[in-house]
């Protein structure tokens, strides 16, 4: 299923609108936040930039883009080493295996490719009946890995153990770090399911919008999501109750990540500015500058002291946060 470029936009950038302000905790009101030192601009990408991620020894950082390429960037001197070339449609989720050895990348062509990170060879393909793949999670063990779009799907090397039914469009998913359950992010929606079988055992109630992202804190304290109507929300990954939320875009937020330690996390919206805010209390702490056109994806190194952000015009940008 090839999406246009008009589709695409529906599927990342609608429901929102420039300039809203809800009537909750918001940053505008908190003291200001620190201004990070400029960042380091990687240049390559011929389109926007969806998902980033970093290698488990951080000297390497993985890209998927629209141009429906994944590339692999040295970030020590910021330049390409490698580009995989296998999607018929952009790229939108991309994550390391747990061993590292691995790389999955998702597309709107309906399929994950599970590529060899060595030789850059794909090892596996799947596929979601024409559907397009929004998202991908390797499990913590790292044997099993989950797919979203129209659906949710579990697989085990190119086997599919089970699905959901087509009933919703499934924006982002993640395993529980126990590997028992896996959170799925819908519209207004975490729904969470078995992994063992599939049941969907909870829902949880989250803001008005699309779920763009959730994730799991290292410490395996907390849940974070990410919704199109600016909020980022932090959940107990024990009780599943709500936290605290706040308003990290007066549009839309696309993307938040941990820091390892699980005392910060990163986001990154419609504002084209990346955030730092203090975990548990959502504090801002610091802004950091440089992408020109929205952000799409944001995440830190394995060693916390990198910020790697990706943007709609096909640019990266690497902060070192100040101490």
């Amino acid at each position: 299923m090839k999406l246009q470029r008009n589709q695409m936009l529906r599927i990342w950038l609608v429901f929102v609108s420039i300039g809203t302000v809800a009537s909750i905790s918001h940053f505008g009101a908190r003291p200001s936040a620190v201004i990070a030192a400029e960042p380091l601009k990687l240049t390559g990408h011929g389109d926007a930039v969806y998902d980033l991620a970093f290698s488990l020894d951080g000297r390497f950082l993985a890209s998927g883009s629209y141009d429906k390429t994944v590339k692999l960037w040295n970030v020590s001197d910021a330049k390409v080493i490698a580009t995989f070339h296998g999607h018929q449609d952009q790229v939108f989720r991309i994550t390391f295996s747990p061993d590292g050895r691995s790389l999955a990348s998702c597309s709107g062509d309906g399929t994950t490719i599970i590529w060899d990170v060595n030789t850059g060879e794909k090892k596996y393909v799947l596929t979601s009946h024409r559907d397009p793949m929004l998202d991908v999670a390797y499990s913590p063990d790292g044997k099993l890995v989950a797919t979203a779009g129209a659906h949710i799907q579990l697989w085990k090397k190119d086997r599919e153990v089970w699905s959901t039914p087509h009933l919703e469009s499934f924006f982002s998913l993640a395993f529980s770090p126990d590997q028992q359950s896996l959170v799925c992010g819908t519209r207004d929606l975490i729904q969470i399911y078995s992994v063992e079988d599939g049941t969907r055992l909870k829902r949880l109630a989250d803001t008005k919008g699309m779920i763009y992202q959730l994730e799991y804190s290292g410490d395996a304290k907390w849940l974070v999501s990410v919704s199109s109507d600016g909020n980022l929300s932090l959940w107990s990954a024990e009780t599943g109750e709500l936290a605290h939320r706040v308003r990290a875009d007066r549009s839309a937020l696309f993307s938040a990540a941990f820091s390892p330690d699980g005392k910060r996390l990163v986001s990154g919206g419609r504002e084209r500015v990346v955030r730092t805010w203090s975990v548990p209390d959502l504090e801002l702490e610091q802004e950091h500058y440089g992408p020109e056109e929205t952000v799409l994806t944001v995440t830190f190194s394995p060693d916390g002291k990198q910020i790697a952000s990706g943007a709609y015009d096909g640019s990266i940008h690497l902060w070192r946060p100040e101490e």
